[in-house]
């Protein structure tokens, strides 16, 4: 079992540090991902336990996921486009901080 990756971890802080600055900001976090609609980036809260990693993302027909979305540290992935994978993390973190910031700063 692999240890829960540093750069993981301190992205995971710093979405946990800026969700009250985007609480009381008037914008709503946002990001199109490549496409030509406008998705929300809404979350309710980042779960870590062992090596998974759980995003529960907030109930809005607009939002950029919908329920639970759980990812294995442990899991081997050759390429990108396998779900659930510390890759396919490590983008949705980004993707999550981007926007947090871009609203912030709006």
């Amino acid at each position: 079992m692999k240890k829960m990756p540093i750069a993981i971890t301190r992205k995971i802080d710093l979405i946990n540090s800026l969700t009250e600055q985007v609480q009381n900001s008037e914008n709503i976090p946002s990001t199109y991902d490549g496409g030509t609609m406008e998705y929300y980036i809404l979350i309710d809260g980042i779960q870590v336990k062992n090596q998974f990693v759980t995003i529960l993302w907030a109930k809005n027909p607009h939002n950029y996921c919908q329920g639970k979305e759980r990812f294995n540290i442990n899991k081997v992935s050759n390429c990108f486009g396998d779900q659930h994978c510390p890759k396919h993390l490590n983008y949705v973190l980004n993707l999550i901080i981007r926007s947090y910031k871009k609203a912030i700063k709006n």
